[in-house]
């Protein structure tokens, strides 16, 4: 059962294989398997990092890992990220925020949302420190995850059917205990005061965009989880090094 759950968000959060998982129509895994398949993301970010650094320069590096990302994901959670971008701001009413994030087509604010987020990922990973570099690849993708399963039951969920709509009703508070857990015991293990540091930076971003969201939308949805997935991973690689104090005395 517990195997079923884990390959059941496998396939929901990535492309990989998940030989037991069953039909997504109506998904009811734990939210404690987000941070762990954002673990095994970032496992296999370090693992790149570490093979690719031995024949390539840092530019390319990072820009394969945002390219791997995306790939291993299929893209999820940077789609949402788009069709949040071109409703949020592209409509006056909730109703009709919520038919823009139905529209299959991106919008001008999607595609500038999109290439702002890739540039501030690449320019976070290019700033990172040599030391705190593969801790930060290992738990990027954690708090990322752990972050949606926050705004899950934090918030009202705006539609009254979806995929969406079937994960928020059978997630409750407490499947958000574990989850944290485990996302407080990667960030602490992979980076200690700097690691919980960035677990409540994460947190508090994610609850003010999902009060943002809310208040745009009169709730939030498959897509708005995708975006604090993103906005949020990025905010974790720049705040790790802030935490740890490794900008100190750069200009």
């Amino acid at each position: 059962m517990m195997m079923s759950a884990f390959f059941s968000a496998l396939q929901f959060l990535t492309v990989l294989p998940a030989p037991l998982a069953g039909p997504m129509e109506k998904p009811s895994f734990p939210l404690a398997y987000f941070p762990v398949i954002g673990l095994l993301l970032g496992a296999v970010l370090a693992g790149l990092d570490l093979a690719l650094g031995l024949i390539l320069p840092l530019s390319l590096v990072n820009g394969a890992l945002i390219v791997a990302l995306i790939t291993l994901t299929g893209g999820l959670h940077l789609d949402g990220f788009m069709d949040t971008c071109d409703a949020i701001p592209g409509a006056h009413s909730a109703s009709r925020r919520l038919e823009i994030l139905r529209d299959v087509r991106v919008g001008s604010y999607g595609i500038l949302g999109a290439l702002s987020l890739i540039m501030a990922k690449y320019l976070a990973l290019s700033a990172l420190p040599a030391s705190l570099r593969l801790p930060s690849l290992l738990l990027m993708p954690v708090l990322g995850r752990w972050s949606m399963a926050l705004a899950i039951p934090a918030f009202p969920y705006a539609r009254s059917s979806g995929l969406g709509r079937a994960m928020k009703d059978t997630t409750t508070w407490w499947s958000l205990v574990p989850a944290t857990l485990l996302a407080m015991a990667a960030a602490a293990l992979t980076l200690e005061a700097a690691g919980l540091a960035a677990l409540a930076g994460a947190g508090v971003m994610a609850l003010l965009m999902g009060w943002h969201f809310t208040r745009r939308l009169s709730g939030l949805t498959g897509d708005t989880y995708g975006a604090v997935n993103e906005v949020v991973e990025v905010a974790v690689l720049i705040m790790i090094p802030l935490a740890a104090g490794a900008y100190r005395g750069h200009p």
